[in-house]
């Protein structure tokens, strides 16, 4: 009698049974790991969460499932853009061979001071998080004012490129600063200024928004993830400073503009920190640090 349906038809079962037990035997086995990772497990699957650097060992080489999320960029100093969130590269199936793979997390961007002349300054950038050969860049610092100072001239610097943009910095002299850059499908670009007030810093899901007239633009928020079992949310961009109002940090990490005290951006979720309005004697908010998961099975 012919075959009439391969899904009702014995080769089929016979060739699911064979693919099931191929893609079982392609999956990677870890031997160990150092930096003491958290070790969870969701059904079938281990989950190894590497908040700090460290490494794991694969034993039998074969396929992971990865989630490498760079650190936060800092916000920027007067009139102030936020930082944008860190590069959120998520991979299915990534090959891992025989050996020891070197686990990197990247720090979120170092806060900024300000004293006297020490102001307008650019966010400092995020660090880059990496496992073996698969790497995240870190999210961009936020842009700040272009200003002129008496003795040292003009200061600007842009929204800076990163895993997600910074938002550009406003102005109160010249023209507006030029938003920071994101990397698609990892991040997206960081909002633009006003006169007033910087723009919002990209998340890891959504462009940072634009500020309007004197109101800091609210962050990108960031993008989910379930590779733990568990949908979480990270990569989140800062909110940019404003005179009157400043912006919120993007959902999955991002922290606040202020007028003087912006929020840092959130630990292990690659946020953003939040632009300052402020000019001399403030404290720029920092970017949050990245994460690096393996889930295997």
């Amino acid at each position: 009698m012919a075959v009439t349906s391969m899904a009702n038809s014995s080769i089929a079962n016979y060739n699911k049974f064979n693919r099931m037990d191929k893609d079982s035997a392609l999956q990677a086995k870890v031997a160990s790991t150092t930096g003491s990772p958290t070790v969870g497990t969701d059904g079938s699957a281990t989950v190894y969460s590497f908040t700090g650097s460290g490494s794991i060992t694969v034993s039998r080489a074969g396929f992971v499932e990865l989630l490498v999320l760079g650190g936060g960029g800092g916000g920027g100093l007067s009139y102030g853009a936020g930082g944008g969130g860190g590069g959120h590269l998520e991979i299915t199936q990534a090959y891992f061979s025989v050996g020891t793979h070197t686990v990197v997390v990247g720090a979120g961007g170092a806060a900024q001071s300000s004293v006297g002349d020490n102001y307008g300054l650019v966010g400092v950038s995020g660090n880059t998080s990496r496992i073996g050969d698969f790497f995240s860049p870190g999210g961009g610092g936020g842009g700040n004012s272009q200003y002129d100072f008496p003795d040292i001239g003009a200061r600007s610097n842009a929204g800076q490129n990163g895993g997600s943009g910074g938002g550009a910095g406003g102005f109160n002299t010249g023209t507006a600063r030029t938003a920071g850059n994101g990397i698609s499908p990892i991040g997206n670009d960081g909002g633009d200024a006003a006169s007033g007030a910087g723009g919002g810093g990209g998340g890891a899901g959504a462009t940072g928004s634009n500020a309007t007239s004197t109101a800091g633009g609210n962050g990108g928020n960031g993008a989910a993830s379930s590779i733990t079992g568990s949908s979480v949310t990270r990569g989140g961009g800062g909110g940019g400073g404003g005179s009157s109002t400043s912006g919120s940090g993007g959902t999955g990490g991002g922290g606040a503009g202020a007028a003087s005290t912006p929020t840092n951006g959130g630990t292990n979720l690659g946020g953003g920190g939040g632009g300052v309005y402020g000019a001399s004697n403030t404290t720029g908010a920092s970017g949050g640090s990245g994460i690096v998961i393996v889930r295997v099975g």
